[in-house]
């Protein structure tokens, strides 16, 4: 059974709650959130600022988290 029925998963800025990407399983989310967060893949070196920032969530949370935006 798949962890997140609903969907797929989203990399979420923790300060404002924007999603930043979309992804369909777990894996690629783990893997684009460490190719950020570790440029060159050296996991030795300490994390970014933007891995700080950022959080893998369920895309339904993150969806109903998101900040609305308004069409002008």
């Amino acid at each position: 059974m798949p962890r997140n029925p609903g969907g797929g998963y989203a990399l979420v800025c923790r300060e404002t709650h924007a999603i930043v990407s979309r992804h369909r399983s777990l894996d690629y989310a783990r893997a684009a959130w460490r190719a950020r967060a570790y440029p060159g893949g050296n996991t030795s070196r300490p994390l970014t600022p933007w891995a700080r920032r950022h959080f893998i969530i369920g895309l339904a949370m993150a969806l109903a988290q998101a900040p609305s935006e308004d069409v002008a």
